[in-house]
């Protein structure tokens, strides 16, 4: 897959994954195309969903159904915490 990552985002894949550098093709001033193979989208994804306004997903298919699925999985996640922290509100100040 390859993915567009700006400076910080760059930055910070080489300070955790430095022996990825070579992974990494500079495009532009502060842009650069990770190319990249895993066999496992779970740490990649939390990074890309981590850093999302630094990074955009130029290919894998798969990757981005995978980064959906978590943004929609953490929406549903999130609703139903809202819902639970609500219901639990108006109970404390019923009693």
């Amino acid at each position: 897959m390859k993915l567009l990552l700006g400076q910080l985002s760059r930055n910070l894949f080489v300070e955790e994954y430095p022996q990825g550098a070579y992974l990494l093709t500079q495009v532009k001033d502060n842009i650069w195309l990770l190319n990249i193979e895993v066999c496992d989208y779970r740490g990649l994804g939390r990074f890309v969903l981590g850093l999302f306004k630094d990074i955009r997903i130029v290919e894998g298919d798969g990757f981005k159904e995978y980064i959906k699925g978590e943004i929609e999985s953490l929406t549903r996640h999130s609703s139903l915490l809202n819902s639970d922290v609500h219901d639990a509100y108006k109970l404390k100040n019923l009693k």
